[in-house]
């Protein structure tokens, strides 16, 4: 059955800085080379079992050059092709974030040709009546900056806030809709606790300060964003950590409970009153009871689901976004938006089917009256996958990796058809 979206409703795409644009020198760019050959030798164990393409992947994954983002799809020098893709879309909006390393590469030092660089980039969106959607850190952070500590340490707080002067003041007659911290709580996660990413510690007190001030740099970010963009809306891309518990079985429901708060409402809870939206970022559930695991927390075992996997070995669950939507409907009773949510398919074999049954899921939670204001797909492009490096493929549009040239795969049709209809 069709369900016709509101006019207002906002189809794009997302993207992020050090995953598209290459040459990027920043915390990430010098951890890749410290770690590429770990993560190479270690893949094996990784992916070996879950991914289902493991023999199509095994040569790029267990290459150490398959972790070095390097040149990346070189979006920095082709904006011109990117736009392209966008306007052959016909989204309304593209998220994309600002590279903090290039803006400020020395501390209180503010690279003009930089700034000029981004400014343009926008105006041309906004000459082709797409929406910038601003992410103003998305993972990464100058090397000067985590020298200093981080986000652990308490004058990165206000050494974000100035950066955040800079980009509202150049960006204010063309940026509307902002979005401050990607995904805080997994940066906090995998950088200070698991210490799989940046900065590759294990130390809760740290992850905990870090946290602290990563809430704090988020209601900054939204008193000096309204200070002088007084109409805009401020938001966070939240990342979605979504469990069920295993056979619904009281005891592990219990353990769901925890997860959530401690993953998801700690955060959110404490930002709430500076919010305008909450983004969402959904990919999969996880179905998880007590049990012993290897990983950072011991006491929670995941329970693998059959049916179709990504590339990356997770479920593909479109339910999920809305149960995940009802949550937070029902907890903050604010309006919501999509900001990311794809799929790991480098064959185009699932990615159709994960852009309608998640739209559609989205139509579900609107015809229940969950405030739905947009649906962002990841990603316009195959790119840096973090830690995994290159061999997941996100994107709409398919990159060759030698000559860089864009192709738009068969699935980014049927989300073109999709937002042509609004339905």
């Amino acid at each position: 059955m069709a369900y016709q979206f509101p006019k207002n409703f906002t189809w794009g795409v997302s993207t992020a800085s050090h995953q598209i644009e290459g040459n990027t020198v920043n915390d990430w760019s010098e951890w890749e080379q410290q770690n590429a050959k770990r993560l190479a030798e270690e893949a094996p164990k990784a992916f070996g079992k879950t991914s289902p393409v493991w023999n199509e992947v095994k040569t790029d994954a267990t290459n150490p050059a398959n972790y070095i983002s390097g040149v990346g799809d070189d979006s920095y020098n082709r904006i011109e092709e990117d736009i392209a893709l966008l306007k052959e879309l016909g989204v309304k909006a593209y998220r994309f974030s600002i590279e903090w390393s290039r803006i400020e590469p020395e501390k209180g030092k503010f690279d003009e040709v930089a700034i000029k660089h981004y400014v343009d980039f926008i105006g041309r969106l906004r000459q082709e009546n797409i929406q910038p959607w601003v992410t103003t850190v998305h993972r990464t952070i100058p090397q000067w900056v985590a020298k200093q500590g981080g986000w652990a340490n308490k004058d990165t707080v206000i050494d974000y806030g100035e950066y955040v002067k800079v980009l509202a003041s150049h960006f204010q007659d063309h940026v509307q809709h902002w979005l401050p911290l990607n995904e805080p709580i997994l940066n906090v996660g995998g950088g200070f606790f698991s210490g799989q990413i940046p900065p590759g510690r294990k130390n809760p007190i740290a992850g905990i300060k870090a946290l602290r001030n990563m809430i704090q740099a988020h209601r900054l970010a939204h008193q000096i964003i309204h200070h002088i963009i007084p109409e805009a809306q401020v938001g966070v891309a939240h990342a979605a950590i979504y469990a069920e518990g295993h056979k619904n079985r009281w005891v592990n429901c219990l353990l769901v409970s925890l997860l959530h708060y401690v993953a998801n409402w700690i955060f959110l809870d404490r930002v709430k009153n500076h919010l305008d939206f909450i983004g969402i970022q959904y990919y999969t559930r996880g179905v998880i009871g007590f049990g012993f695991a290897r990983t950072f927390i011991p006491f929670v075992k995941t329970y693998p689901q059959s049916g179709p996997h990504s590339d990356m070995g997770q479920e593909i669950y479109s339910e999920g976004l809305y149960n995940f939507a009802k949550l937070v409907h029902r907890r903050y009773h604010k309006p919501i938006v999509v900001t990311e949510n794809g799929v790991a398919d480098r064959n185009d074999t699932h990615r159709a089917n994960v852009i309608r049954s998640h739209i559609a899921q989205v139509a579900r939670a609107l015809q229940d009256g969950i405030d739905m204001r947009g649906y962002f797909h990841w990603s316009l492009l195959d790119n840096f996958e973090w830690d995994k490096g290159y061999w997941p493929r996100f994107g709409l549009v398919h990159v060759n990796r030698t000559t860089l040239q864009r192709t738009l795969r068969p699935s980014a049709e049927k989300y073109k058809e999709i937002i042509r209809q609004n339905r």
